[in-house]
């Protein structure tokens, strides 16, 4: 089948592991397109990540079109060697309106973005967060790789590990684990191959999400099969078990970016559960991996998309 994959080429996003997925595909004749921004990414108000994972799509487009922008696919058909049997967008701030085919928009970021325009001109339009998602959204969750968030057997040299933007209320955790003597690896940047190695050098997978949504993070933590950490989220209970899949903090009814010290506490306590009994925390560990395995990766996610286009 012939797939038009259109998202924003930054070295790292979700899009380019979608992107993988349908690489992956021995079926899918694949023609991408998108703004490239080379080794350049915008977290922490823009840092620069090695040239290897720098990949532009087939049709790179100026990256001043990102910005919640659709543009008129018009503007790229003429170079598309093939008829579509499908286009998929995965909107990070950057889409096309309507093409003329079937036309498939996943929306990466609805707790910051705003999807109002993109709903009206996909025919299918999924929504990667339950919590934000609102009548004829497909809700199509987050997942993880498995390639860059496979398991790796290394030696550990962290208690905690947490990769990611460095929000207040992620910021005095870290600073609580470490006052009790932990060892914690917090940074934002570390991606691919040095991500998934620098969790696997950490005992426990710590996550919390500020907007209330199931992040991406629980699922690749869970796949590299490290006991997971995180704050309790409405749609958390949809997909896994606490203690069975992993250990919990904070109100699951908070809205919004609320948060307490009490949360902070309760973190605290279960790291420090997770790490007096290892051999428990890696049982536990080993089911989330084979949940996620089994029914939440991004191959699957495409199989998900291409089944409800009737191309599979």
């Amino acid at each position: 089948m012939n797939i038009v994959f259109s998202t924003i080429y930054y070295p790292v996003a979700i899009g380019k592991y979608f992107d993988a997925a349908l690489r992956r595909r021995d079926d899918v004749n694949i023609f991408s397109v998108g703004p490239w921004t080379s080794t350049w990414i915008p977290w922490k108000g823009g840092i620069h990540i090695d040239e290897k994972y720098s990949q532009p799509p087939d049709i790179p487009i100026s990256k001043s079109l990102i910005g919640n922008v659709l543009l008129n696919p018009k503007a790229v058909e003429h170079q598309i060697p093939f008829k579509p049997d499908l286009w998929i967008n995965v909107d990070a701030g950057f889409g096309f309106s309507k093409p003329d085919c079937p036309y498939a928009v996943v929306a990466t970021d609805p707790h910051v973005l705003q999807y109002t325009y993109q709903r009206a001109q996909a025919d299918i339009f999924y929504n990667m967060q339950d919590y934000y998602a609102i009548g004829g959204d497909r809700v199509l969750p987050y997942c993880a790789d498995p390639v860059w968030h496979a398991p790796l057997s290394m030696e550990k040299e962290y208690d905690v590990c947490l990769i990611g933007l460095q929000y207040e209320n992620r910021n005095q955790l870290v600073n609580k684990l470490r006052d009790k003597g932990l060892k914690v690896y917090y940074d934002t940047g570390p991606c691919y191959t040095e991500y998934q190695e620098l969790y696997a050098k950490s005992r426990v997978a710590l996550s919390w999400s500020s907007k209330r949504d199931l992040i991406a993070r629980v699922f690749e933590g869970m796949h590299m099969a490290i006991p997971v950490v995180c704050n309790r989220v409405q749609s958390m209970s949809t997909y896994f078990v606490e203690g069975e899949h992993y250990l919990g903090f904070g109100n699951a009814e908070q809205i919004g970016d609320e948060w307490s010290q009490s949360d902070i506490s309760e973190a605290v306590e279960q790291v420090e559960k997770i790490l007096a009994d290892y051999d428990a925390a890696i049982e536990m560990a080993l089911a989330a991996h084979n949940k996620v395995a089994a029914q939440h990766l991004y191959d699957y996610r495409i199989s998900t998309i291409l089944r409800d286009f009737k191309l599979i």
